[in-house]
């Protein structure tokens, strides 16, 4: 009777777990061809996810200029998709600039910080990087 207590046990929550997977998929687009960009800011201090916080997405011309491209602003799962499409993303060198002391204030901490800001040279048009502030 306690395996097949267990056994049904387990089966439930691998349901759940499928069906919460099925969720997670739709909301985030699916696939990353359909958003090429994706940001997501973790909060290191709390371990959590950091919500709320604006951003602007630049990228280097020729010359070396940064122009802006996207702005945008994380959810509550410290996550923003669509910022650009699939055409605009092109190979280059991209920086993300994030609001830290907005979202420090509204915490109620001293900001370190006013803004930080991350650069990375991208040669591919899929690329994965996890903010921690």
């Amino acid at each position: 009777m306690a395996k097949a207590v267990i056994c049904v046990l387990l089966a439930s929550l691998f349901a759940s777990f499928l069906c919460t997977l099925t969720v997670f998929q739709a909301f985030h687009g699916g696939s990353d061809v359909i958003c090429p960009l994706t940001v997501k800011i973790l909060d290191a201090v709390k371990g959590t996810p950091a919500g709320n916080i604006a951003l602007d997405v630049y990228r280097q011309d020729q010359g070396g200029t940064w122009e802006k491209i996207a702005s945008g602003k994380v959810d509550m799962m410290g996550e923003v998709h669509n910022l650009i499409t699939e055409e605009e993303f092109t190979p280059g060198v991209y920086r993300v600039e994030f609001d830290t002391k907005a979202y420090w204030k509204a915490e109620g901490r001293t900001p370190f910080h006013q803004v930080a800001d991350v650069s990375n040279a991208l040669m591919a048009l899929l690329y994965s990087c996890t903010i921690s502030i």
